[in-house]
């Protein structure tokens, strides 16, 4: 079984830059990077991840997290108050949100078609969730 790799966790006041940066680490994991044989981000999920984070310093909004996903890819998770988004940018070039409210304990998981390329249009669904927070 493979030690566990050590990947650092992007906080809420890491710049894009910062952000990148981890992005650009991932592409060195291996198969079962996490000691349980997860795949390493592909490239392909690590690309459509770095377009999605270069929109997020002009949208003024960072997430508390960036790391590579367990089922394959890249998560990168929001939070504001009791609410979280959650976007995968999976290995096979697909993509997901999930919203959950943690006073409700309500989650919603968002399907998001391929044929739906611009990262812009994620960012603003985040947001909208997330602004019903304040």
């Amino acid at each position: 079984m493979a030690e566990p790799a050590n990947i650092e966790i992007a906080e809420t006041n890491a710049g894009v830059d910062s952000l990148m940066l981890r992005l650009d680490r991932m592409s060195t994991l291996t198969s079962g990077w996490d000691s349980y044989g997860a795949e390493p981000p592909s490239q392909q999920a690590i690309t459509n991840a770095r377009a999605f984070v270069a929109l997020l310093e002009s949208e003024n909004i960072l997430p508390v997290t960036v790391l590579p996903s367990s089922a394959g890819g890249v998560g990168i998770t929001f939070e504001e108050q009791n609410l979280q988004a959650f976007v995968e940018f999976r290995n096979d070039g697909s993509k997901a949100l999930m919203f959950s409210d943690f006073d409700s304990e309500e989650t919603e998981l968002v399907s998001i078609p391929e044929r739906e390329t611009n990262p812009q249009s994620i960012v603003r669904r985040i947001q909208e969730f997330l602004n019903a927070a304040q």
